[in-house]
């Protein structure tokens, strides 16, 4: 069971990863858009540029779902390896006290 834990304590620490670097790459988008509300010399690269972080940033939120995929499914595993301990224990005939 606590290796389970470690697992899931590691893609819970990806899945704050991948949110910073969501909110990083939004923050990039944001100021690529600022300047091309303005006119700017190098439009069409500064349009390229946006075109490649919005790539970025849709990439980011695929890894995000699959990280929170692989998480409910640690999740529901840990809960059936737990509900299996249980029942185990249950079927155990008790012990008889010596005697």
């Amino acid at each position: 069971m606590a290796e389970l834990d470690t697992k899931i304590a590691v893609v819970e620490a990806e899945i704050e990863e991948v949110k910073a670097e969501i909110k990083e790459v939004k923050a990039k988008i944001a100021v690529v858009e600022a300047e091309l509300m303005v006119e700017h010399p190098d439009r069409a690269a500064l349009q390229g540029r946006l075109t490649a972080l919005e790539g970025r940033l849709t990439a980011r939120e695929g890894r995000l779902t699959a990280l929170e995929g692989r998480l409910t499914a640690r999740h529901e595993k840990e809960v059936l390896l737990l509900k299996q301990a249980q029942a185990a224990a249950a079927a155990q005939p008790p012990a008889e006290p010596p005697g």
